[in-house]
C-alpha cells in the first residue's frame, strides 16, 4: 500500500503499557497499537504505571480487543480549534471521553480531546496550529521520529509506487434500523451534512 514508518512509541520511549507504530502515505496516517502488559494484576500495574490515565488506556485497549479483535478504535479529526469543536459537540449531546488538554515536547504543542460515537468507537480531535508553540514534529508528543531511521521496507524498492492522498470515506456498519439515528447524531453533534445515500438497489456485493 506504499505506507512508510514515521513514528514509534514503546518501551524505548518510556511507554510501558502500549506500543504504537505510526505509518503514513500522503495525507493518510494509521496508528497501529498493541498492549504490552496484562491489565489483571492491578497492584503491580499501580507500581508500574502511577498515571491513572495510563492504566485506563491499557484497560480500554484490552477490553476492545476482547470484544472486537483487531479493529479500528478511533478515527481522528484535525481541527482548527479543539476547544470550540469539543464544546459544541458536547453541548449537542456528545459524550466526552477525555477533556481538552495540551501535550508538549521539544517539537512544540498539540491540543487534543476525545468524544464517543456509535458502539465502542471514538473520535479524537487534534489541533496543531494556533497554539503558543505550534507543533513541528512528525506526529504527536511522546512519539519518536522514525523518518530518518533508515529502517525502510526492502521490498518497497521493487514494487510500483502507491500514491495515496486522502481517505474519501469511512464505513461505520450499523445494526438494523440504526443508520438514520447515527446519521442524525453526526449532523447534530459535529455539523456533518448528508450529501449522498446508497440504497439496496445500488449494492452489488
Amino acid at each position: 500500500m506504499g505506507f512508510s514508518r514515521v513514528a514509534y512509541r514503546g518501551l524505548e520511549t518510556g511507554s510501558r503499557s502500549v506500543c504504537s507504530h505510526v505509518v503514513r502515505n500522503g495525507g493518510i496516517t494509521f496508528v497501529l497499537t498493541s498492549p504490552l502488559r496484562s491489565p489483571h494484576n492491578t497492584a503491580k500495574l499501580e507500581r508500574l504505571f502511577p498515571s491513572a490515565e495510563e492504566q485506563e488506556h491499557l484497560k480500554e485497549i484490552h477490553e476492545h480487543l476482547a470484544r472486537h479483535g483487531d479493529a479500528v478504535k478511533d478515527v481522528a479529526f484535525e481541527v482548527d480549534s479543539v476547544d470550540d469543536v469539543f464544546n459544541a459537540a458536547v453541548g449537542n449531546g456528545a459524550v466526552a471521553v477525555s477533556q481538552p488538554k495540551t501535550m508538549e515536547d521539544e517539537n512544540g504543542q498539540v491540543r487534543v480531546a476525545t468524544i464517543r460515537t456509535y458502539g465502542d468507537t471514538t473520535h479524537t480531535l487534534i489541533q496543531r496550529r494556533g497554539l503558543a508553540k505550534p507543533y513541528t514534529g512528525v506526529f504527536l508528543p511522546g512519539y519518536r521520529d522514525e523518518t530518518t531511521s533508515g529502517d525502510s521496507d526492502p521490498i518497497a524498492a521493487f514494487l510500483p509506487k502507491v500514491d495515496l492522498r486522502r481517505i474519501d470515506h469511512c464505513v461505520g456498519n450499523q445494526d438494523w434500523d440504526e443508520m438514520e439515528k447515527v446519521c442524525a447524531y453526526y449532523e447534530k453533534v459535529l455539523g456533518f451534512h448528508r450529501f449522498w445515500s446508497v440504497v439496496y438497489k445500488d449494492i452489488c456485493t
